[in-house]
């Protein structure tokens, strides 16, 4: 009805007395995620993965502490740390997750969250490295894209990975992204698997050959934090949301699907 609206936040579970058996801690940017296969399915993140099927009326927790569970952390009086920081789910296979901490952690489940594979060393990134992004290919389902930030460390490099065989061993693709710019949004084009973008503390890049390069899409954007990105599949418009509460639009990406094809470039076109 119009006006009405209702809490859908997971709560903890109370004794007898009324009071929480746990404590749940939510990162700022806590992560929702509506499944790609079902839009009554949802996952919500908190140090665990919280799953509802009937749009946030009930949940049930589907996996342990997926955190390093570490009694320090970034000082921060925003929000606690060790928290899930980013959700995907496959959409190319129903239940395959990846769950990524502020605390350096992927989780990654085949099963719906069955049973969790910890993955917390990755080349070429230090340790506690929070996990800013996931990507779950909409191309290969053993692929996954993965940025990490350290700048509460103040390590302002750019780290974006590729696994190709669902998280077993890593590939840096970040050469050639400015070192002093992190990584805060990424978006795999679901139709040309090899065009990739990336938006960083002041910019937007764009790669034609799955990560092996970058050039700059900046044009006429300000120089502004890229916050999110994605692609509008209907108008083919690379969208953008940035730390300005602005929205920018790259309209029309078609020509950059032609030339990650690999059009000759020695004959007209």
């Amino acid at each position: 009805m119009q006006g009405e609206r209702r809490l859908v936040q997971p709560q903890p579970p109370r004794d007898s007395e009324g009071e929480p058996t746990t404590q749940y801690r939510w990162n700022w940017s806590a992560p929702l995620l509506i499944s790609p296969h079902n839009a009554g399915t949802v996952y919500f993140g908190a140090q665990f993965l919280f799953r509802s099927t009937d749009r946030g009326d009930s949940w049930e927790v589907v996996s342990p502490d997926l955190t390093r569970e570490l009694e320090y952390g970034p000082e921060n009086l925003i929000s606690p740390y060790g928290t899930i920081r980013i959700i995907a789910e496959s959409p190319l296979q129903q239940g395959a997750l990846a769950v990524g901490t502020d605390d350096g952690l992927i989780q990654l489940s085949r099963d719906a969250g069955e049973s969790w594979t910890e993955i917390g060393s990755f080349p070429g990134v230090p340790e506690l490295s929070q996990v800013v992004r996931l990507t779950l290919s909409a191309h290969d389902p053993e692929k996954i894209y993965a940025a990490f930030s350290g700048h509460e460390y103040n390590d302002f490099s750019p780290y974006l990975l590729v696994s190709r065989d669902f998280g077993a061993s890593w590939t840096a693709i970040s050469d050639g992204i400015p070192n002093d710019e992190p990584i805060r949004a990424f978006a795999e084009d679901p139709v040309a698997s090899n065009l990739l973008f990336i938006g960083t503390e002041f910019g937007v890049y764009g790669s034609l050959d799955a990560g092996g390069s970058w050039f700059s899409l900046q044009n006429n954007l300000p120089t502004v934090p890229i916050h999110d990105m994605v692609i509008q599949q209907q108008q083919h418009d690379l969208v953008l949301g940035t730390h300005g509460r602005g929205f920018w639009i790259l309209d029309q990406i078609d020509v950059l699907r032609e030339l990650s094809a690999g059009i000759d470039r020695n004959s007209p076109h």
